[in-house]
């Protein structure tokens, strides 16, 4: 069973470092570390087998079953690796062995014992064997190094697909140190809580799954009753739904409790993913009681906001196509408060308005409008628009102060409205003491004129610059772009 939140798209302009950063962990300490731990192991069991360790071990297991002493869980024809790790699976047998009491002789005996530490020499070279957790030979530092440690690709692929999807989640809503510590926290208390489970197993315990659990139980609970979109697997049944997030807390939980008593044979350590789970869930609980405003609840709620708005935006779709722009306009004011610069909101809200040239929606939304900042295509385009259709429609005319006028008639020059440009231009030479940047768009004007291949509209521009500014800088780029257009002096 699976059950996948697939709740939103992680952001890179925000990316997730400490999830990043544990992955690249995994996948380093596998490629780099554990790059030869085939050929260590092959060279341990090859060891097992030519020794004849593995044949003192197996017969005695054969006597011992014929005795009744232990159940058959040999194949007849089993390999060193099932011979080997099927008998460390089984503590109690292995216990005698070290007591000489299944062996025929103490010569059989002192030669097992002398094998024997040869064997745990090859195997203390293979790396999952040493840094991996065996409750019935504790090491303490395999509380870390155990969930960093993976079986093969497969293992290590699921894994790290699991925590990208749910570690990105997490560490936007409560930051990478927070994330970091419950990880740890849970690979290690699930470690611990394996000393318990299965104190007298000796095959190791390794991977990250146990942390990554850790990471949902805190997901579940962080976003608690916030509708989560998720992927769920059931047998061959497949399929996407919504539902509260702590929802999937119980499903999860319950399927680890379940799968840990039914598969009891099973190489998978459903406890310790539980354990995690607990871990995870507690840890949210701790977090939201005693560090809440470490809680981005932007972030948290983004996908409610984000239908909301949605809603929103396809009624005033509904309400534009039916022309109720009254209705319209205040949900598109309601908008703007979260993108006050969106284009295309902006446009709305002067369609909704231009019906009523002299109302002060119209004159206010025009302004606005002319008043944004930036200089993408987008919003150009909308300047000139509104503007070309305030110029025309404004009752009983436009209002624009004299700052607007000259930022406007500057970025027309630059955007290449030039009609626009050289009509401001002479609006504003009709009263040039209110323009300081007169000069400036003089200069403007003439060069945009004169680089789109219109000389003779940009001459009168730029000897009206020279004289009434004759001492500026604006007046020396003039006289240059006058001889470049004349090839005379000026």
């Amino acid at each position: 069973m699976f059950l996948i939140p697939l709740d939103r798209k992680p952001d890179w302009r925000r990316p997730p470092l400490v999830t990043l950063g544990l992955i690249l962990a995994n996948v380093l300490v596998f490629l780099l570390i554990q790059a030869s731990e085939q050929a260590r192991l092959e060279q341990a069991l090859d060891y097992y087998a030519d020794s004849g360790l593995m044949e003192l071990e197996r017969t005695a297991w054969l006597a011992e079953r014929d005795r009744g002493g232990v159940e058959d869980a040999l194949e007849p024809e089993a390999g060193p690796g099932h011979v080997y790790f099927g008998l460390r699976n089984e503590p109690d047998f292995m216990a005698r062995l070290g007591t000489g009491e299944v062996l025929p002789s103490d010569e059989d005996h002192e030669r097992w014992t002398r094998l024997h530490a040869e064997m745990d020499r090859h195997m203390e070279r293979v790396v999952f064997w040493r840094w991996g957790i065996q409750p019935a030979d504790f090491d303490l530092a395999t509380l870390v190094t155990h969930m960093f440690l993976h079986g093969g690709a497969d293992h290590l692929i699921g894994n790290m697909v699991f925590l990208l999807l749910v570690g990105f989640l997490v560490e936007l809503t409560i930051g990478g140190p927070l994330l970091l510590a419950i990880y740890l926290l849970g690979g290690i208390l699930a470690g611990a809580a394996d000393l318990v489970v299965a104190g007298d197993r000796i095959l190791p315990g390794i991977g990250a799954s146990a942390a990554i659990a850790a990471m949902m139980g805190l997901y579940s609970v962080l976003f608690g009753r916030q509708q989560v979109r998720f992927f769920y697997s059931v047998g061959v049944w497949f399929d996407y739904a919504r539902a509260p997030a702590i929802l999937l807390l119980p499903i999860w939980l319950g399927y680890e409790v379940f799968a840990w008593l039914v598969f009891t044979d099973s190489n998978i350590d459903y406890a310790a993913h539980a354990v995690g789970l607990a871990v995870g869930a507690l840890g949210g609980l701790a977090i939201q009681h005693l560090l809440p405003r470490s809680i981005d609840r932007e972030f948290l709620t983004a996908p409610e906001r984000e239908a909301a708005e949605e809603a929103e935006r396809d009624e005033v779709g509904r309400l534009m196509r039916e022309l109720d722009f009254d209705a319209a306009r205040p949900l598109l004011e309601k908008l703007l408060e979260d993108e006050p610069r969106n284009p295309e909101l902006l446009r709305s809200l002067h369609l909704c308005t231009r019906a009523r040239p002299s109302s002060e929606h119209y004159h206010g939304t025009a302004n606005r409008i002319l008043q944004l900042p930036g200089h993408d295509a987008d919003t150009d385009r909308l300047l000139l628009d509104v503007y070309r259709d305030y110029r025309a429609r404004a009752r009983p005319r436009p209002r624009l102060n004299g700052r607007m006028i000259q930022t406007l008639a500057l970025r027309f020059c630059r955007q290449g409205a030039l009609v626009e440009a050289e009509e401001l231009a002479a609006l504003m030479l009709k009263h040039r003491q209110r323009f300081p940047a007169m000069a400036a768009v003089l200069l403007g004007l003439g060069t945009a004129l004169a680089d789109r291949g219109h000389p003779q509209r940009a001459q009168p521009f730029l000897e009206r610059l020279l004289a009434l500014y004759p001492g500026g800088s604006e007046a020396e780029a003039a006289r240059g772009l006058l001889r470049r257009l004349h090839g005379g002096a000026v």
